[in-house]
């Protein structure tokens, strides 16, 4: 039996690891843009670099973020240094929701006074997570 990594041939986001018995095996079961490699690797930790075809650590995250904002629906809460590949989930006082991010930025402006979290994903997995306290005036 081998282990094996599956992942994005754009991107190098490890998409899934497991144990078969030959890369044969796995191979009917890629989805279009995927390639399998052997080997083990922690997608949370770890990358595919393209180029190269090695796994290599995931850059690390610099998340920049505002941590205050006011209730007006004009000033904004600015959060930038999120890759480009990253999800955020966005919950509230009133709501929650999820953004694609494609800038690297993300910019929210509130109606509703109170703490916000902004949890942000790559690869489907929480790299970091900031607080909003936003305010009345």
């Amino acid at each position: 039996m081998e282990s094996f990594i599956t992942y994005s041939t754009t991107t190098g986001d490890i998409s899934g690891s497991g144990v078969c018995s030959s890369r044969a095996d796995m191979t009917p079961l890629l989805e279009p843009g995927e390639a399998i490699m052997e080997g083990e690797a922690d997608p949370k930790t770890k990358m595919v670099d393209i180029a190269t075809g090695e796994v290599i650590d995931r850059p690390p995250v610099n998340i920049v973020a505002d941590s205050t904002a006011i209730a007006d629906g004009v000033d904004e809460a600015v959060i930038s240094g999120i890759s480009v590949r990253a999800k955020v989930m966005v919950s509230g006082p009133v709501f929650a929701f999820f953004e694609n991010i494609t800038d690297g930025t993300l910019e929210l402006s509130f109606d509703v006074p109170g703490r916000y979290s902004v949890a942000i994903y790559e690869n489907d997995y929480e790299v970091e997570k900031v607080f909003i306290e936003v305010s009345e005036t």
